[in-house]
């Protein structure tokens, strides 16, 4: 009915992944290269008038009315679904526009993603510009580019300490404006904006009045408005909270500028929040971030995290040998899912989890081949970019808010894996975008119960 999603052709999957991940920028151009061509494919796909009029042929039968599953006749309705939103219902010279749009489109986002990929700008500070942020992170920069001075990059393990510990107001200034200025990634302010104007045209020529309400008409929400009505509601609620909030960091900077010397601006900038807040958890709240690191050791929190899915679910993983599997990265992990009673084979996950030149910058899953009949199992990669162990031997020793990224992206890998049903070879078994974030948002509740907390913690030292 539809052809298969490039993700059940390994070979083809792996070519576009490494564009994320390789270490080699040659790799990683020809792979951006050939994620770009994929997409124009998919668009081509989706522009195809011939099987579009025999998919809608057989939705009028009484086959496909009559005989049919409410799981098969879901696909029969999102094939159609998506033939329409592709424009394929439109003139053919409306279609041959829309086409180029989308293809222009692909190709935005796919340099937008290229270039926070390949970001390698480095900031320079002496040790005193990163007072606050402690002598091992100190330690681990220093003149490592600059004789006396510490380099720092736009990586999590480089940015988050200085945006919540770094005492010297201008030095978070300076990370937030290389992060979130105008001349940020190089020219992705310009894709942002080419972005939109191809998108409001593409939304108007399906019919829509904008690309929010295009793309959330596909969704659970079902409309822009039912979107708008809902976080309109929310921010009527928490409007009185959120000031308070904000005026008691205002206080908190006012305080801190009288004590440092420095002249008080009257506002919280963008810079200022973070640490603010945590001066906010230490004082009022006794939370010292920096202390509870030494209970999360990475290895710990991995091996534990594993532990506790393999419990959950019923499945058994089996880390395979090192120069056993395809890997792009020596620190690369690969395990091999069954299920803990039938044995029957699940699939695979990757585990790249420490940041590197040319690498993606966040954190997120990637579905590299999915389940098809014939057993092949699913294959998927989390990528992340949690602090490594040190040069002196210290542990990699992760905050709180790691931990729950980390058991978070975890719960995306086991969704993908354990998806059943013969859709899952179509790029129509996606479910709603909106949904995508459900089954994780709910596991990472349990890295707050104290039950949890009791495994996943563990002293670095005692």
């Amino acid at each position: 009915m539809m052809p298969p999603n490039y993700k059940t052709n390994p070979y083809v999957a792996a070519c576009k992944f490494l564009q994320h991940c390789s270490t080699d920028p040659q790799i990683r151009e020809e792979a951006s290269k050939a994620g770009k061509a994929f997409s124009a494919s998919r668009v081509s796909g989706r522009m195809r008038k011939d099987v579009y009029q025999r998919v809608k042929t057989f939705s009028q039968t009484e086959e496909c009315k009559n005989n049919l599953d409410e799981y098969q006749l879901h696909f029969v309705k999102s094939a159609l679904n998506d033939f329409e939103r592709a424009g394929l219902a439109l003139a053919d010279e409306d279609g041959e526009k829309l086409k180029m749009l989308l293809e222009k489109d692909a190709a935005v986002c796919a340099e937008f993603g290229t270039n926070l990929g390949s970001d390698d700008t480095k900031l320079f500070f002496t040790p005193e510009e990163l007072a606050g942020c402690g002598d091992d992170f100190v330690k681990e920069r220093l003149g490592k580019d600059e004789e006396g001075k510490c380099t720092i990059t736009l990586k999590y393990p480089d940015i988050i300490p200085i945006g919540t510990n770094c005492e010297m107001s201008e030095t978070r200034r300076k990370v937030v404006e290389a992060r979130e200025g105008v001349n940020a990634y190089k020219n992705n302010i310009e894709l942002v904006a080419q972005g939109i104007a191809l998108r409001k045209e593409i939304a108007s020529m399906l019919g829509y009045d904008s690309w929010a309400e295009y793309i959330c008409s596909k969704r659970m929400s079902g409309s822009y408005k039912a979107v708008d009505d809902f976080l309109s509601s929310l921010e009527a609620k928490l409007m009185d909270t959120a000031k308070e909030n904000y005026d008691t960091l205002l206080q908190l900077k006012k305080q801190h500028c009288l004590e440092q010397n420095v002249e008080f601006d009257e506002k919280l900038n963008a810079r200022d929040t973070g640490f603010y807040n945590n001066i906010l958890l230490k004082t009022k709240y006794g939370v010292e971030a920096e202390k509870i690191r030494e209970y999360f050791p990475l290895d710990h929190v991995v091996e534990t995290t594993l532990l506790i899915y393999q419990e959950l679910l019923g499945l058994t993983f089996e880390e395979l040998h090192k120069g056993s599997f395809w890997s792009w990265h020596a620190d690369v992990r690969c395990f091999h899912v069954c299920d803990s009673i039938s044995k029957e084979n699940i699939g695979h996950f990757y585990l790249d989890l420490h940041p590197r030149e040319g690498k993606y910058g966040h954190a997120a899953i990637f579905h590299l081949v999915k389940r098809s009949v014939g057993g092949q199992g699913a294959v998927d990669c989390m990528l992340c970019n949690l602090p490594p162990a040190s040069s002196d031997g210290k542990p990699s020793l992760l905050r709180h808010q790691n931990v729950v990224t980390f058991f978070h992206e975890f719960g995306h890998i086991m969704h993908a894996l354990c998806s059943e049903g013969i859709g899952n070879m179509t790029h129509l078994a996606k479910c709603p975008r909106d949904f995508v974030e459900a089954p994780s948002q709910m596991l990472e509740n349990w890295v707050w119960q104290k039950e949890v907390l009791e495994r996943l913690s563990k002293h670095h030292e005692t």
